[in-house]
């Protein structure tokens, strides 16, 4: 969130030096210290998690790294309603939970006084979950927005925006562990097209951490009209499996 506010700001000052004309984009802000004094335990517990974490990280980027890149593609082809069915009878049972994380921009739901144009990360970490029977039934679509909504209008409600908290991090590696996990990157509303250098708005945007993560990028169209770009990487097998699922659902709309 405060990432794509400076990017636009940082994007203001190219154009202004080329116009002669500042425009009137907030600075970003890097005051954290309101933070501190409404949550002054949790900073420390959330930064020893996170090296905890982020000390098991692989950052060989030798040979063998690039090499395992190249399997990463996109493919498109036709898929049977038997291949489809085949996607519920696997080894995972029916009761088993499937999850989809997002997160939310806290600075403002806290109301601790953080401004708005705040440049730090005051994200929350949510999910909502599921059997998989639920998930792959004949009503798993509407089901899951049922799901994702209530969640949405809990937060939007202020209720237990930090609760849990320190959880976050073991929570999120244990539950990517199992596998199940998919998460939300990005949103239409931060606008990643409007970020325009003077050279124009971006061909393409693209969010880079899907590539190594189990995530779904999420960005508006670039031609506008309400669109929205879903941005996903997987193996190139994997790939071959959501794109035919992908084309066949939308084929049902």
């Amino acid at each position: 969130m405060g990432f794509h506010h400076f990017v636009k700001f940082w994007a203001s000052l190219f154009r202004s030096l080329k116009s002669g004309v500042k425009e009137d984009i907030p600075s970003p802000a890097r005051d954290r210290e309101v933070i501190r004094v409404a949550y002054p335990i949790l900073e420390s517990v959330l930064l020893n998690q996170w090296f905890e974490f982020g000390s098991s990280w692989d950052f060989d980027s030798g040979p063998t790294h690039y090499r395992d890149l190249s399997d990463k593609v996109r493919s498109t082809f036709v898929i049977t309603r038997t291949n489809i069915e085949a996607v519920g009878d696997s080894s995972v049972g029916p009761d088993a939970l499937y999850h989809l994380s997002f997160v939310a921009d806290c600075r403002q739901r806290l109301q601790i006084g953080l401004s708005p144009w705040y440049l730090g990360n005051c994200l929350g970490i949510y999910y909502v979950s599921m059997k998989k029977s639920d998930a792959v039934g004949e009503n798993g679509f509407a089901v899951a927005a049922e799901a994702i909504g209530r969640k949405v209008e809990e937060l939007e409600s202020g209720g237990g925006l930090l609760r849990g908290a320190e959880r976050w991090a073991p929570e999120w590696k244990e539950l990517s562990e199992e596998g199940r996990l998919i998460a939300i990157a990005g949103s239409p509303r931060l606008k990643a097209y409007e970020t325009d250098f003077g050279w124009g708005k971006p061909r393409k945007s693209e969010v880079v951490q899907v590539d190594s993560s189990a995530s779904v990028a999420l960005c508006e169209s670039r031609d506008g009209g309400g669109g929205v770009e879903v941005g996903v990487a997987m193996a190139r097998s994997k790939m071959e499996v959501f794109s035919g699922l992908f084309h066949y659902f939308l084929g049902q709309i």
